[in-house]
């Protein structure tokens, strides 16, 4: 008996059960039961070709839409082309739900063709994993294995939310018309956090004791309640609040550009308590900061997963950011009177004095390109940000106009930016922006080789002709042929690339050009739009440089 079309409706329901709506897809053979199942639902289809592209632009899709995203591939290598963006989905708690067709058992290592041994390839990244059998013969095994998919599926939206992998034998024949023949069991409740968190009297004491307190922003998603929590810790005087552009919290409420105002941060300043609140910080100088004083570190987490980036980890509390500062705020007026605050405050306005003397009269490089690009923002967009350079190039500026701020930095790698920025945009009506560098760029092309390119989306390169970051940190310059085997030094540009995939391609080479484009390049279009941004890889390091040395000094140096 071929049970194909049981299963993948087992599948697909429990699916739909956890409040899935949209799934991307990649062409093949052995996963068609599963893509007949999804088509008769109301579900979006997204067909990619490309699995690796595939991958990120479900990723993308669930950052914006707050909600788990399917995948669906056929057997063999193709499902091995997911692991970055499953990695990436892992480290950053994204719900992405992989779903691959295989060979029934008795087929794997038996030489025959796209078979590989596809149980748990992604061991060290998912949830949960689930082997499927190739039958289910009656209808105690379908109630048996509907709740075991449930459960699987469940842990994906979990409070410690991330991807999943559920493995499908399926024989042939493929594609089986046969009517559904066994009764899908009831839903099970899923999971959510709780909303009674309290402090302990411990945690109360070394809260009100502490003169010092430094709440670090990483990574989150844009939440009003939680920047209204923020604002009211603003102004206690022994509570500073640095966060970076990832956490989209509000401009108002916090030190930004972190990297920038630890150039003038005195010994005076080093925390009692820090508290860390998301995942993944961008900023070495402040890893370094904290690591080297004398305080305790809480992370802050709905999993209670440990976080112990400074090597100073005390606790790691079990709570959502919000119920964790709600009872913060609670304890406001019982806080120490210090001038922490203020201190902090006060060098954050030094450093933006010198900041915007600097950049008055910046040669043209990547700072003046980003000063630009900043300056002409439209309101509300959404920014998707390449990694290496790129984010730490956005880290020097505050007060950006953005709807939301988002980085693959739960792995960090430049293999999927295009293809999130893709996902990203297929569900947000309003403009989505990816700046990304050069080798981003061309490492990810095949994200936009696909149907699902939206107008909306416009994406900007700049272009240094290399792995800009390779300049910036120390250490690869030393190396023999460091231009060959680090920065990846080309003459490249991409006009051909960008026309022949049908979009509107502009360029700049000088930063006259670059004004004169950039408020078109916004404009509402029929196409997507690329912008190339040429920058001299000769000097931007050295520009870099003196802007760090102006910041600490308020000097200026000529760029050589």
């Amino acid at each position: 008996m071929n049970t194909n079309k049981q299963t993948a409706i087992l599948v697909t329901h429990a699916f739909l059960e956890i409040g899935g709506k949209h799934v991307v897809v990649s062409p093949g053979s052995r996963n068609a039961p599963l893509i007949t199942s999804f088509q008769k639902e109301n579900i979006e289809l997204h067909p990619v070709v490309d699995e690796r592209s595939a991958g990120f632009i479900a990723l993308g899709v669930a950052i914006a839409t707050s909600e788990p995203v399917g995948l669906i591939c056929t057997s063999g290598t193709a499902l091995l082309n997911y692991s970055p963006a499953i990695a990436e989905a892992y480290y950053l708690g994204v719900p992405l739900i992989v779903l691959s067709a295989d060979r029934p058992e008795e087929s794997i290592n038996q030489g025959i063709g796209q078979t590989i041994d596809q149980q748990n390839v992604f061991s060290n990244f998912q949830k949960s994993f689930l082997q499927l059998p190739k039958q289910l013969l009656t209808q105690k095994d379908f109630k048996k294995w509907n709740q075991k998919v449930l459960d699987c599926l469940s842990n994906s939206i979990d409070k410690d939310s991330g991807p999943v992998h559920i493995n499908l034998p399926f024989e042939e024949p493929l594609y089986d018309t046969e009517k559904e023949k066994y009764k899908l069991a009831d839903r099970k409740a899923i999971l959510t956090v709780p909303n009674n968190f309290l402090l302990s009297s411990e945690q109360q004491e070394k809260l009100k004791a502490s003169q010092k307190t430094l709440i670090l922003c990483g990574m989150l998603k844009e939440d009003a309640a939680l920047s209204e929590l923020l604002q009211k810790l603003s102004n206690v005087p022994s509570v500073s609040i640095l966060a970076e552009h990832t956490s989209n919290q509000s401009a108002a409420i916090s030190i930004q550009t972190i990297d920038r105002v630890l150039e003038l941060i005195q010994d005076d300043l080093k925390p009692q308590l820090v508290i860390t609140l998301g995942e993944n910080i961008i900023s070495k100088k402040i890893k370094s900061f904290i690591s080297n004083s004398d305080c305790s570190h809480w992370h802050i987490s709905p999993s209670g997963v440990s976080r112990n980036t400074f090597g100073k980890l005390e606790q790691s509390i079990e709570a959502e950011a919000k119920q964790f500062l709600q009872r913060v705020v609670e304890l406001k007026s019982k806080l120490q009177k210090s001038t922490y605050s203020n201190n902090w405050k006060n060098i954050d306005s030094i450093a933006e004095e010198r900041h915007k003397q600097f950049i008055s009269s910046c040669a043209y490089s990547d700072l003046s390109v980003f000063s630009k690009i900043i300056q002409t923002l439209p309101f509300n967009c959404h920014i998707q940000s390449g990694n290496s350079s790129v984010v730490r190039y956005f880290q020097l500026f505050k007060n950006i106009p953005f709807k939301s701020f988002h980085a693959n930095r739960g792995t960090s790698g430049i293999d999927g930016s295009t293809s999130t920025a893709v996902g990203f945009s297929l569900i947000k009506s309003e403009l989505t922006l990816l700046v990304t560098g050069d080798l981003s760029f061309m490492y990810d092309s095949n994200g936009l080789w696909n149907n699902l390119i939206t107008p909306n989306l416009r994406i900007i390169i700049v272009n240094n002709g290399g792995g800009g970051i390779f300049r910036i940190i120390p250490g690869p310059q030393t190396v023999k042929n460091f231009e060959t085997y680090f920065e990846g030094k080309h003459s490249m540009n991409f006009k051909g690339i960008v026309t022949n995939l049908g979009l509107e391609y502009h360029a700049a080479e000088n930063y006259d050009e670059l004004v004169n484009k950039l408020d078109s390049f916004y404009e509402l279009s029929s196409v997507a739009k690329v912008m190339e941004v040429k920058t001299p890889h000769e000097i931007n390091d050295e520009v870099l440089k003196h802007y760090f040395n102006f910041i600490k000094t308020g000097k200026h140096e000529e760029v050589a």
